[in-house]
């Protein structure tokens, strides 16, 4: 066991070695120019299928949250989108949320979300500049009467403006937004819970440590490492997920704080859809909120729930295997929690055994989430 551990140490400090030495090399800044962006574009006009084995994919990313929220605001604005910016009431007004709406069919209607979680808001906010690109360039809701036929869109940029601009998963309040959108009755029913529910207070030194034991940064890392890796050969990693994926909502410094109540952010964004009247004119909707780091790497995973024809979802996004029966893309699993814990569990109950018992991927992917609420 020992063994183990000591290699897992060297390993980490060989790699951590790599890293910073890397850190310091200057990326080819040229990947950007001019001729790359129009190569996106062109591939964009015949029909929005990106190959990034020929296009620098790096175009469409930012480095910081005023870079990415320049580029959805520019294209956005250029694609004839309704544009609005919401506060989020912190100590620097300029984090906003940004909202562009599409106005369409308002019986079908679609919500994509980037950076609930702060850090993950480069990911979401490349994916929607791309959409917003290609709604340039086709010019799809420049005409009323055309946009008429289309489904009614409305893309948010950094639902969590301030963990995009500090790099934190964390709001302003240290809150984990994807914990937060609860009622106030399902917010009486989590802080009368257990603090240990899902185990969080047992793993609380290591979840939220109050000093280091060392004065050098990176041997309070190796250190943290070691904590790690003895605490699940003690228990196992999915009872840490767990507990890390459960979060807490009795500790406002801990780790995972879902909130005592609603944060501006979530307010902000219940609030814009509520002034759309959408519940009384909507036939379809859905939700799209992209986040990154479930499963395995570089490959794409849509976690959904309430879904009736899993078939349907196959046929729009469906999964893809190599010549060697492993998946690369279109993982599906059914969603962790995010039912209330006041309702019913058993909905689609037949239709998530199926699922899970056929995909060994979706089912680790979703593992670790049955006590998560507030998604």
């Amino acid at each position: 066991m020992w063994s183990v551990l000591v290699w897992f140490v060297v390993g980490w400090i060989v790699s951590t070695g790599i890293f910073y030495a890397l850190k310091n090399v200057n990326p080819d800044k040229g990947v950007c120019l001019m001729e790359s962006a129009r190569t996106i574009n062109d591939q964009i006009k015949n029909g929005f299928a990106l190959n990034f084995s020929n296009v620098h994919g790096e175009c469409l990313f930012s480095e910081r949250y005023w870079d990415a929220k320049m580029k959805f605001t520019d294209a956005a604005t250029r694609a004839g989108a309704e544009l609005v910016d919401k506060n989020i009431d912190s100590e620097d007004p300029s984090l906003t949320q940004t909202y562009a709406l599409f106005r369409g069919d308002p019986e079908k209607f679609f919500i994509h979300l980037s950076g609930v979680h702060g850090v993950e808001g480069y990911a979401g906010s490349s994916i929607q500049f791309a959409v917003m690109k290609y709604l340039e360039t086709s010019q799809l809701y420049a005409n009323k009467e055309t946009a008429k036929k289309l489904p009614t869109l409305l893309f948010v940029h950094a639902v969590n403006p301030f963990g995009f601009h500090h790099n934190r998963r964390t709001n302003e309040d240290n809150i984990d937004l994807n914990r937060n959108f609860l009622t106030n009755e399902e917010f009486v029913f989590v802080r009368n819970r257990d603090p240990n529910y899902s185990g969080y207070v047992d793993l609380d030194d290591l979840l939220n440590p109050t000093k280091m034991p060392f004065e050098n940064p990176y041997l309070n890392d190796v250190y943290w490492l070691f904590l790690s890796a003895k605490t699940m050969l003690k228990t196992s990693f999915l009872v840490i997920k767990r507990a890390m994926a459960a979060g807490n909502y009795h500790k406002q410094k801990g780790y995972g704080f879902g909130g005592f109540q609603r944060s501006a952010s979530a307010n902000n964004l219940i609030q814009y859809v509520k002034d759309l009247n959408i519940p009384s004119t909507a036939k379809y909707f859905y939700l799209l909120d992209v986040h990154t780091g479930l499963g395995p790497s570089g490959v794409d995973t849509l976690m959904f729930d309430h879904v009736d024809d899993v078939d349907w979802i196959e046929s729009v996004y469906p999964t893809e295997i190599d010549k060697k029966g492993k998946i690369v893309g279109g993982i599906k699993s059914f969603s962790f929690g995010a039912t209330s814990p006041l309702s019913s569990q058993s909905e689609g109950e037949e239709a998530k055994n199926k699922n899970t018992a056929t995909n060994a991927d979706a089912a680790a992917v979703s593992s670790g989430y049955d006590l998560t609420v507030g998604t």
